[in-house]
């Protein structure tokens, strides 16, 4: 069985450089805890401290401060916003947190989750879903601090969104930016300072780096910004997400996020030409095909297909091997339709037609006009 594998937004293979930076960092002489003040330990902090200053410099961070590591974006967030309420809520500061309709459920889930736990407190009011519900709500005049969560690319159809715009159009000067990052970082240019980012995340698996290890990203200087920890024990990260660092996962996470830094242009046009002989060759094949999405700016890498009926059918049983997904990982994971694709005003018959196509580095556009003519070549319509 022949495996083509389109699912890169779920997770991609991690570089070579990072797998034997992992397995370097895992020998006996190498292997130590970098909280330790022996030699070993020393080294080990060292190879962290390089790492924080790798993934600093690939979303362009004020320093390697605002870096926190964690075991990947859905704790980041969780540690970000339920931090931030946490401390905000402490304070008896007026606050609204608000996120939009179509977030990853990390960030969804979390802001549901929030908003029963505050739902009766004086100071803190959380909105999960503003596009449905509060559209109009945050003016100007609105003696409360805004907490804006908006992600910066779409996890399910690959749009981009404008977070300048965005930020113009919600909040303030004073008020403060929440994205989670985690399809962009690797795939686009990403400068948390020039689009005005206080707190992001991401996971090392989206970006050719290791799965386990994710970061938060927090400003820490034009707003400092902290955050109560959830969680306590020796003080690792500066207190916020104490715990034995996860040396292999951070160092190779370092490594990823340099070589991105050094190919993102070569990347972005490889998978942009793989993406662009896809949806030429599929046009051909499915003449009534729908692309969601293809008429805004896009990740390079990502297709999100609307098959007929007959074609998705087809297409299932002459590739077994084939690595997509109807709707996010996530979404199909927990056995629910994509909500993404409902608010969007998709019809459950047509999301169950819906597959999302994510190319990578691994991928060549010999491989997947292949695939397109073994799918569906011969097909009546």
């Amino acid at each position: 069985m022949t495996t083509y594998y389109f699912d890169h937004n779920a997770s991609t293979f991690p570089y070579e450089e990072v797998i034997a930076a992992m397995n370097e960092w895992s020998l006996p002489n190498k292997w130590a805890n970098p909280s330790a003040k022996h030699h070993a330990g020393k080294l080990a902090a060292k190879a962290v401290q390089e790492a924080r200053v790798q993934i600093a410099t690939l979303i362009e961070a004020n320093s390697e401060e605002e870096i926190f590591f964690c075991s990947g974006a859905t704790e980041a967030i969780n540690l970000g916003l339920q931090g931030m309420a946490q401390l905000l809520a402490e304070s008896n500061t007026p606050t609204r947190i608000a996120g939009f309709a179509d977030e990853h459920p990390a960030v969804g889930s979390c802001l549901s989750a929030m908003q029963k736990r505050y739902h009766q407190h004086p100071d803190i009011e959380i909105f999960p879903s503003i596009e449905s519900s509060f559209t109009g709500k945050f003016s100007n005049e609105n003696p409360r601090l805004l907490l804006l969560v908006r992600m910066l690319a779409q996890n399910e159809t690959g749009q981009v969104y404008d977070l300048p715009q965005i930020r113009s159009q919600f909040l303030r000067e004073e008020d403060w930016l929440f994205s989670d990052l985690s399809q962009a970082v690797g795939k686009i240019p990403v400068s948390v300072q020039q689009l005005n980012i206080q707190m992001g995340a991401f996971s090392g698996h989206k970006l050719g780096g290791p799965a386990g290890i994710g970061v938060l990203y927090m400003s820490r200087k034009k707003p400092r910004l902290s955050i109560n920890p959830l969680t306590f024990g020796g003080g690792q990260e500066q207190g916020l997400r104490p715990g034995s660092l996860n040396l292999p996962g951070i160092v190779g996470l370092g490594v990823a996020a340099q070589l991105v830094k050094s190919n993102l242009d070569t990347h972005i046009k490889q998978l942009e030409s793989i993406r662009r002989a896809f949806e030429t060759k599929l046009r051909i094949l499915v003449p009534e095909v729908q692309f969601l999405a293809e008429q805004h700016q896009r990740l390079p890498n990502t297709s999100m297909v609307i098959l007929p009926a007959e074609y998705a059918d087809t297409m299932k049983h002459r590739l077994p091997g084939l690595c997509v997904t109807q709707g996010s990982a996530c979404a199909s994971a927990s056995g629910k339709s994509s909500h993404v694709l409902a608010a969007l005003g998709l019809k459950k018959e047509q999301i169950a037609r819906t597959y999302r196509f994510s190319f990578g580095r691994n991928n060549s556009i010999e491989e997947v006009t292949s695939c397109l003519e073994v799918a569906f070549r011969g097909i009546s319509h």
